[in-house]
């Protein structure tokens, strides 16, 4: 295969999405810790098959949404889980939905580049390390240990 093939392949899988090819260098696993953490097999946490974003969360489709997306400015609706890495489920999340707009720093960084991409009806798997959570990860998270990193799945209920 030449090069300029290669080049396009990589390009066109950039745009379109595909996890394993949003990988930098400095946006493995092992730069934010979580190449030591264990994680519950039942988690089905997979650094593989999932995209770095900026701030150095990860993030997996469980499942395609077929509605509107959400991007940059977009007003969403969301529900989650918040998981702690051995599977313990974190407080009431997942039963009542947030409401954010993308990119106003009104949630953790992790969950706002996270949402991006999605479509109403998507689920998705998020790994935050500490560095993902912003400031409510410094100061803690009610009922996360100092420094753990967390695992949302989040739902896309409404993007517009």
């Amino acid at each position: 295969m030449s090069l300029r093939r290669f080049a396009g392949l990589l390009l066109a899988a950039c745009v379109a999405g595909v996890p394993g090819a949003l990988h930098a260098q400095d946006g493995s696993p092992a730069r934010h810790g979580l190449d030591t953490v264990r994680f519950a097999p039942e988690l089905n946490v997979d650094f593989r098959k999932s995209a770095a974003t900026a701030s150095g969360a990860y993030w997996r489709d469980i499942g395609v949404g077929t509605g509107e997306l959400a991007g940059e400015n977009s007003t969403v609706q969301v529900r989650h889980q918040l998981l702690l890495p051995d599977g313990t489920r974190i407080g009431a999340s997942g039963d009542a939905a947030i409401d954010f707009r993308v990119g106003d720093g009104s949630v953790m960084p992790g969950l706002d580049e996270g949402v991006r991409g999605m479509r109403v009806g998507g689920r998705r798997q998020l790994v935050l390390p500490v560095e993902a959570q912003g400031r409510r990860g410094a100061e803690g998270i009610p009922g996360v240990p100092s420094g753990s990193p967390i695992v949302l799945i989040v739902d896309l209920i409404r993007a517009g």
